[in-house]
């Protein structure tokens, strides 16, 4: 028996193989990858500056808590929930989730999920989406 070195570049994985064939240690690459297989959700949710600092404190923080509780396909370990930026029309808030998905489909379903819980929950804390938008104001000589 030898001792076979695989690394995996795509999915960032290093697996020792003790086997006697490349055919072997492949398979149980695979196999590896299909169960931890993550991809990573960046999203910024945008506020009205009508926001109190206190309303979007209490959105990140039940934001984290429900998506480590409710979500089994996100990498509990790795969910940031954190104001990120006062942009020109919206109070920012960054969401860096991982989704622990294999095929597309259930990526997408995961997304959709988490984004109703988002838009409930910031109902639930009585805050409104922003929208681009400009104000023109116009003097009367």
């Amino acid at each position: 028996m030898r001792a076979t070195r695989i690394l995996e570049t795509l999915a960032k994985l290093d697996a020792n193989c003790q086997t006697d064939s490349y055919q072997e240690a492949w398979l149980s690459i695979t196999a590896r990858l299909e169960r931890i297989y993550r991809r990573n959700w960046k999203l910024y949710v945008g506020f009205e500056y009508a926001s109190s600092s206190e309303q979007l404190e209490s959105f990140c923080q039940k934001a984290k808590i429900m998506l480590d509780r409710d979500f089994s396909d996100l990498a509990a370990e790795k969910t940031s929930v954190q104001l990120s930026e006062l942009a020109s029309s919206s109070i920012n808030i960054f969401l860096n989730l991982f989704l622990n998905v294999k095929t597309y489909d259930e990526e997408l379903q995961s997304k959709h999920r988490i984004l109703l819980a988002l838009m409930k929950l910031a109902k639930e804390e009585g805050l409104e989406f922003a929208y681009p938008s400009q104000t023109l104001y116009l003097k009367r000589p």
